[in-house]
């Protein structure tokens, strides 16, 4: 009886341990940076990083954005990574502005997202949109896409009013996204 038993307990130990030695060894959202899902020189062809990334932690946010930080500090902001990108040939003098901001979790992000405080515009959908829930608007000088992602809220703006210049913002916002795991 105590040998079916030991046969019995090696047997659920053997299926087990596949299961639990098998997770995925990539990096989880737990372990991404908000200045890790900034797009990187060459990987938005034509658009380079200006100057260094900034990041901010904690109140330090009200720095950047003054009196806007209240709304991500109330929805649990731990950290923020900013770049400003400038085009090139056609769009030489157009600037894109890139914040992600990492709140404490995931329903955090989606209670920000869902504010409207943090911002308003028409839905993103379909398969080429970014994050879980998106949305842009079009203003006649600039353009603004805000998506989340796990616990990451991001907000992009472009300084253009061109007709291609949401194409040019949601780029940027497929970059971040699909750095998030």
């Amino acid at each position: 009886m105590l040998s079916k038993f030991v046969v019995f307990f090696v047997i659920i130990l053997m299926l087990a341990l596949p299961v639990s030695c098998s997770k995925d060894k990539g990096i989880n959202s737990e372990d991404k940076d908000p200045m890790d899902l900034l797009p990187k020189a060459g990987d938005i062809s034509g658009w380079t990083p200006q100057g260094a990334p900034e990041e901010w932690v904690g109140d330090d946010l009200y720095q950047p954005i003054d009196g806007a930080a209240e709304i991500y500090i109330r929805y649990g902001f731990e950290e923020a990574a900013f770049q400003d990108y400038q085009g090139s040939g056609s769009w030489s003098s157009t600037n894109v502005s890139v914040q992600v901001f990492q709140q404490e979790s995931a329903a955090q992000a989606q209670a920000l997202y869902e504010d409207p405080g943090s911002g308003t515009g028409t839905p993103w959908t379909g398969s080429d949109a970014a994050g879980i829930h998106a949305r842009s608007e079009q203003f006649s000088l600039s353009c603004t896409v805000e998506f989340y992602e796990s616990k990451f809220f991001v907000h992009i703006d472009i300084a253009s009013g061109e007709d291609q210049a949401l194409e040019v913002a949601k780029l940027f916002a497929r970059s971040v996204s699909d750095k998030i795991p």
